[in-house]
């Protein structure tokens, strides 16, 4: 047996080489951490997604499918580059709402099914 270090909270404790943790909660916590920190862009990136979603169902809602300017979208905090997916001829997706870019920056907004 060999005294080391855990990699979570200091400790000091008896156990194999290769041991890195004092318990299985240590263990469990430091993993969660690692994870947490892994996910924290994507998260953020969805979280985006979703906020570019909802400026959508507010503008369809107010709009309907008459087209509006970019610069409403851009003073509403809506960001181009979060996309959920591409669709057809220039149209970008965002989950049940979709957009489409015409000349002049005019937008039409359309409901999917």
């Amino acid at each position: 047996m060999k005294t080391i270090k855990c990699k979570n909270c200091n400790n000091t404790f008896e156990g194999r080489r290769n041991r890195l943790f004092c318990s299985t909660g240590c263990k469990s916590e430091f993993n969660n951490d690692l994870a947490r920190e892994r996910n924290k862009s994507l998260k953020q990136a969805f979280d985006q997604v979703k906020y570019n979603r909802n400026i959508l169902a507010h503008l369809y809602q107010l709009f309907g499918n008459n087209p509006i300017q970019e610069t409403l979208l851009n003073r509403a905090g809506f960001q181009f580059a979060y996309v959920s997916r591409m669709g057809q001829k220039q149209e970008f997706v965002y989950d049940d709402y979709a957009l489409n870019i015409s000349t002049n920056n005019i937008i039409y907004i359309k409901k999917l099914s």
